[in-house]
């Protein structure tokens, strides 16, 4: 998986690349075609980063639980406590699980809107190129 950094990174070339666009090209259909690429692209990105965020909130939850069980588990008396812990952990696993299924099922539904731009943009832009040249 693309580490949140990377994604930023990407997003952030793609905006100079689309500075250099609008800089270099008159062509207003193009710019416009672009702007939305940027913005569905944010929206997906966006839907990515909460995604990271929650599932590593989950996992970092899981690793506090175990580490609290593994400390008290052998004291008689947190018995009931550590009972709970386990099940707190039960939970958090399929919290992640359907978490990940939920991303999965949704990640091409929230990808699609981008499509229908790219192929508009790489049109524009042959006939762009092919007016000028």
């Amino acid at each position: 998986m693309i580490k949140r950094k990377e994604i930023n990174e990407l997003y952030e070339k793609c905006n100079i690349s689309k500075s250099n666009l609008d800089l270099l090209v008159i062509n207003p259909q193009l710019r416009k075609i672009a702007t939305s690429i940027i913005e569905e692209g944010l929206k997906f990105s966006t839907y990515i980063e909460r995604f990271v965020v929650e599932l590593n909130h989950k996992f970092q939850s899981q690793n506090t639980n175990f580490d609290t069980f593994m400390r008290l588990y052998k004291e008689p008396d947190m018995k009931e406590m550590t009972f709970q812990l386990a099940n707190d952990d039960t939970k958090l696993r399929k919290e992640a699980e359907d978490l990940v299924s939920d991303f999965l099922d949704k990640k091409l539904e929230m990808y699609q809107p981008l499509l229908p731009f790219l192929v508009e943009f790489e049109n524009k832009t042959k006939e762009y190129l092919t007016e000028i040249l």
